[in-house]
């Protein structure tokens, strides 16, 4: 038996039903697909802002005070392709305000505009109640009490002097009704941090009702009368600091020394401030100090003080001084010739005796000068070329282990030169390597018998 034998004519056949079925079916999808990507579809979108020209309404100069609603919501219809870049942004919602010619109230119709190839389907706002006014505005004074600092830390004994305020005066201008809920305005800074030192941060206004509440509202437009609204914060450190008189040698206490006033309040930069401890008025030579005087002195300032004051805020600058010597033990020495070292290229030479004045420092013990002799006092005097009847000022200090109890009192100390002694034997001029000298009492030291002065070779 034979079998029947499929021709090529058939395979091709078959092949071509295929392709055709494929292609219509394609094209089938293809329909869908465009038709689906056009079909409308709707799209919500919230908190459009409902917007209107601010500027004032010409030819009658009123302005919005206020609006019942200041957001809608609208849905829109359009392809997916059209609606896919759509946002917010792109729809505006407005109020027209060219019928309004009086102050009032006015129900206006909200107008919503959408993109291109998209229809509004519906809105939730249809109308808004606008109240127009007429505007005005008033001028605030800017002063330091209407200053509110923010965010700011001071170090210890530190405040903040008066404020600078970039400008001076404030005009805020609106809708009339408005504008008369303003009381006063402040000033507040932004954040300042800790302060140290003088320093500029910028500041806003601030509108308050009666009550003190901020007002805030978008009819109020604020003018101040400078470029920039800024305040400038001077840093101030303030201290209480002892007045003080500084002695020479040491030898004067507190009961020596009055100072009034006793301290001062000082004023101005911590950096400066805070370095100070005492402010000294005075320095005293105790050795000059004969009796009892009162001085006014000028206290001392520097740079980065301000200012000075006593403790009730007085401003002050001298203090009165006072010495008291009168209180303090003195006596009297008389040096003898011999207790005098002469430099002198003439041996021949004879002095006067001489009384100087010790007085006991505030460390002493009360009965030390009774133990204070001539020989305690070291003297001498340059004789060179010296005659007869000439005063010669005398050099003198106290010996080193009485230094700190007796001091001499600076006055002008003078010996007058005698007549020359007749001496038939050469006085050897030269002082022993011991520092003795030939006529020395080994008893009373230099407060010998000999009649004559140590002499010494001219320092000349």
């Amino acid at each position: 038996m034979k079998l029947p034998i499929k021709s090529n004519k058939n395979k091709k056949n078959k092949r071509l039903i295929l392709w055709c079925v494929s292609f219509i079916l394609a094209f089938i999808l293809w329909l869908y697909a465009a038709g689906a990507n056009d079909t409308a579809i709707e799209q919500s979108y919230d908190l459009i802002s409902i917007k209107y020209d601010s500027a004032p309404i010409k030819p009658y100069n009123l302005v919005v005070q206020s609006i019942s609603i200041d957001t809608v919501n609208v849905t829109i219809m359009g392809s997916p392709r059209d609606l896919k870049n759509v946002s917010v942004s792109d729809i505006s919602a407005n109020i027209s305000l060219e019928s309004i010619t009086k102050p009032g109230e006015y129900k206006l119709s909200v107008m919503i505009t959408t993109p291109d190839n998209t229809t509004l389907t519906s809105q939730t706002v249809e109308t808004v109640i606008v109240k127009v006014d007429s505007p005005s505005e008033k001028s605030y004074p800017i002063t330091s009490d209407s200053l509110e600092l923010v965010g700011w830390s001071l170090d210890s004994g530190c405040y903040f002097g008066t404020p600078t305020i970039s400008a001076t005066r404030v005009t805020v201008d609106g809708p009339t009704l408005e504008i008369d809920t303003v009381d006063k305005v402040k000033i507040r800074t932004a954040s300042i941090g800790n302060a140290s030192d003088k320093m500029t941060v910028a500041a806003e206004v601030v509108l308050l009702d009666k009550y003190g509440d901020e007002i805030q509202s978008p009819n109020l437009h604020i003018t101040i009368n400078s470029d920039i609204l800024t305040v400038t914060l001077s840093v101030y450190m303030k201290k209480t600091v002892p007045l003080t008189a500084n002695c020479k040698y040491g030898y004067f206490d507190s009961e020596n020394i009055t100072i009034v006033p006793a301290e001062v309040v000082i004023i101005g930069s911590p950096d400066t401030i805070k370095n100070i401890s005492s402010l000294t008025v005075a320095t005293i030579d105790e050795t000059k100090e004969l009796t009892d005087r009162v001085f006014t002195a000028s206290i001392p300032t520097y740079n980065g003080i301000e200012k000075m004051t006593t403790a009730d805020g007085k401003d002050i600058t001298s203090a009165e001084v006072s010495i008291k010597v009168s209180g303090i033990k003195e006596e009297t020495i008389t040096l003898l010739p011999e207790n005098i070292v002469v430099y002198s290229s003439d041996s021949k030479v004879a002095l006067e005796s001489v009384d100087i004045k010790i007085r006991l420092s505030s460390a002493a013990d009360k009965d030390m000068l009774s133990y204070v002799t001539p020989s305690d006092i070291i003297a001498s005097v340059n004789a060179a070329s010296a005659k007869e009847g000439e005063e010669l000022p005398l050099v003198l200090t106290v010996s080193e282990n009485l230094r700190d109890y007796v001091y001499i009192l600076s006055m002008d100390y003078k010996v007058t030169v005698g007549k020359a002694p007749e001496i038939s034997t050469p006085i050897d001029t030269d002082i022993p390597a011991d520092g003795s000298t030939g006529d020395q009492d080994p008893e009373n030291g230099n407060a010998g018998i000999g009649l004559a002065p140590q002499v010494m070779p001219s320092a000349n």
